[in-house]
C-alpha cells in the first residue's frame, strides 16, 4: 500500500511540473506585464514578474538587463520566460553586437542557475511599418542567437498566435491596443495558450 502511494505521489509530481505548475520569472520589456498576468491566470499564479517599460538591449543607458539579472534569485526558479526586443530596432539584420547581447544576456541567468529552462517570447508585428521592417532584423537575430544557444523560441509572428500580420483584431476581438505596440489581455492570453506547449 505504502509503495503504491509513493507511485501515486511521484506520478502527480512529475505531471505537476511538467504541466506548467512550476515556479516561473517572467522578465523583459511592458510587454512582460501583460504576458505575467495572463500567465498567472492560465497556468500558475505562482509566478514572479520582472518588467521595465521601454527597456531593451541596445540601449543599456536606459535600463541595464545584464546587470540586474545579477540581482535576481534564480536558485528560486524552474522557468524563465524572456520577452526582450520589442524596443530592440536592428538595422542590419547581421549585428554582431546584438547577437552578442543576447549571448551575455542567457549566459548570465545560466551562472546563476543551469538547470532552469528559458524561453524567449519574440517580439510581435508592430502597427509602425518602419519599426516593423527593423524589428523583423530583430526577430530574425534573436532567432538565430538562441538557436546557437539551445533555448525555445516562442516566434508569436511565424506561429501566427496573433495573425499572420499586423492587426487590432483576431476573430473579432481586440488583440492589440491603440498605440500598436502593446497587446491586450485578450491577446496575452492567446499567447500564453500557445506558450503551454513549450512548457
Amino acid at each position: 500500500m505504502k509503495i503504491r502511494n509513493l507511485i501515486k505521489f511521484i506520478f502527480l509530481l512529475l505531471f505537476f511540473s511538467s504541466s506548467g505548475f512550476c515556479k516561473a520569472l517572467l522578465l523583459g520589456d511592458s510587454l512582460t506585464y501583460i504576458y505575467g498576468e495572463a500567465y498567472k491566470s492560465i497556468i500558475s499564479k505562482d509566478a514572479d514578474v520582472v518588467y521595465k517599460v521601454g527597456s531593451g538591449l541596445l540601449n543599456r543607458s536606459k535600463y541595464d538587463w545584464f546587470s540586474a539579472v545579477e540581482s535576481v534569485n534564480f536558485d528560486k526558479y524552474d522557468l524563465v520566460i524572456v520577452s526582450i526586443g520589442t524596443n530592440d530596432f536592428n538595422r542590419e539584420i547581421t549585428s554582431v553586437n546584438y547577437s552578442r547581447s543576447i549571448f551575455e544576456l542567457i549566459g548570465r541567468i545560466r551562472n546563476k542557475n543551469k538547470n532552469a529552462r528559458i524561453i524567449w517570447i519574440s517580439p510581435p508585428f508592430l502597427k509602425n511599418k518602419e519599426h516593423d521592417i527593423l524589428l523583423s532584423n530583430t526577430r530574425y537575430i534573436v532567432r538565430s542567437t538562441l538557436n546557437q544557444l539551445g533555448v525555445i523560441y516562442f516566434d508569436i509572428t511565424k506561429d501566427a498566435v496573433l495573425g499572420e500580420r499586423y492587426s487590432d483584431i483576431l476573430d473579432g476581438k481586440k488583440i492589440r491596443t491603440s498605440d500598436g505596440i502593446h497587446i491586450t489581455k485578450y491577446g496575452a492570453n492567446l499567447v500564453v495558450e500557445h506558450l503551454k506547449l513549450f512548457i
